[in-house]
């Protein structure tokens, strides 16, 4: 090995990166996830990639110059919310299940609540309005 080249490697040392699964919530568009993974990626020594389907952000990143924290501080700043996502962990997940179901069932009940008056006044001759 010449010098030159054992001095090169000297000086430039080996980073090593992490990779992190972030959970995102609160987004409701493509554009959302571009938003989320163009802030990602702005910051130094990190590599995002976000799919809106699974609400989910793959991360590289460096350590020795950002945290997780900071990557979790960076989706919260632009409005959306963000978790680290622990693999193999049965109680964090049949927790976030259980938030997820009791969330989707509000949801239909409010609609179908709002909803009905509406089928019921547009499908049925008697409760229609005058002219209708």
């Amino acid at each position: 090995m010449s010098r030159a080249v054992r001095s090169a490697s000297a000086v430039s040392p080996v980073s090593t990166s992490e990779h992190v699964d972030l959970t995102l919530t609160g987004m409701t568009c493509a554009a959302c996830a571009s938003r989320i993974e163009n802030k990602l990626n702005r910051l130094d020594g990190v590599r995002a990639s976000v799919n809106y389907a699974t609400e989910k952000a793959s991360v590289v990143f460096d350590p020795t110059v950002v945290s997780t924290g900071d990557l979790r501080t960076a989706v919260e700043a632009i409005g959306y919310g963000a978790d680290l996502l622990v693999v193999g962990s049965p109680d964090i997940d049949d927790d976030r299940d259980e938030r997820r179901r009791r969330s989707l069932l509000r949801r239909l009940i409010v609609a179908a609540g709002l909803g009905g008056p509406v089928l019921v006044m547009s499908m049925v001759p008697a409760v229609q309005f005058r002219n209708w």
